[in-house]
């Protein structure tokens, strides 16, 4: 019955109807969800939040620690307030030292309960990004393969509430699958949009971003564009290699 209905849902025509209606997370409840995703002990940390050991996979992977670490070390002081938007088991927080504060957010409670494991010292929660409330703003607010699965109605309600919880200054990085053909501007997979890099841009610059750096996560190329005509792995479905980072500051 799931497959049946993101079948008969989840096509462009469909899409477009629920992105005006602002219906289009309706997708979502019937997608395989995080929400429901328990560790499985025969597998890596790294293989339970979705990602192979393969070493494409893992050059893209040390390629978004290394921009972590660096965007850290640039812009934000020893002390620094970090969340992590759908963090897993924490495994990019793991980069940090110990003076800073660490949080982290993701739906799944087992992942949750995984990172207090591995970082007793930061604070967690199983839950909806855009349902928490916080007690302090962040200096440095990150996202790691996430944004695709926020719906195109709600993405500048994501943007408002990351520019509404940083500091001043306070420096963001979302890193996404971009898009790579013309037919993904209309939306036609809403359980996995690879958005535009100019809609992304365009949203958190509303919301009152100031742009600094807009590239390929993996090669480092400027991707202020409406998609990439570049495709790594093209016999793949999804490679984490055809990725973006967005950064911006809170003026």
């Amino acid at each position: 019955m799931r497959r049946l209905v993101l079948f008969l849902l989840n096509n462009i025509l469909v899409n477009q109807i629920l992105i005006v209606l602002g219906k289009d997370s309706i997708i979502k409840k019937f997608q395989s969800n995080w929400e429901k995703t328990n560790i499985d002990e025969e597998k890596t940390l790294q293989e339970n939040v979705g990602f192979s050991h393969e070493p494409q996979v893992q050059e893209a992977i040390d390629k978004v620690h290394s921009k972590i670490q660096e965007l850290f070390k640039t812009h934000c002081p020893e002390t620094a307030n970090v969340l992590d938007i759908g963090c897993g088991v924490g495994l990019y927080l793991q980069d940090f030292p110990t003076t800073v504060q660490l949080n982290g957010s993701d739906l799944s409670e087992s992942f949750i309960n995984r990172a207090k494991e591995l970082l007793p010292q930061g604070k967690f929660y199983a839950a909806d990004y855009l349902k928490l409330t916080f007690e302090s703003n962040f200096d440095f607010i990150y996202s790691v393969s996430v944004i695709e699965y926020i719906a195109p109605s709600q993405l500048r309600t994501f943007f408002d509430k990351l520019y509404q919880e940083l500091n001043p200054g306070g420096i963001v990085l979302i890193q996404y699958p971009h898009a790579l053909n013309k037919r993904e501007l209309y939306y036609p997979d809403l359980s996995y949009i690879q958005y535009s890099p100019l809609v992304i841009q365009k949203k958190a610059e509303e919301a009152g971003f100031k742009t600094l750096d807009h590239q390929h996560s993996f090669d480092g190329r400027d991707l202020k564009v409406k998609f990439d005509t570049k495709r790594y792995d093209p016999e793949k479905d999804k490679s984490f290699r055809n990725g973006a980072f967005y950064i911006a500051q809170k003026n």
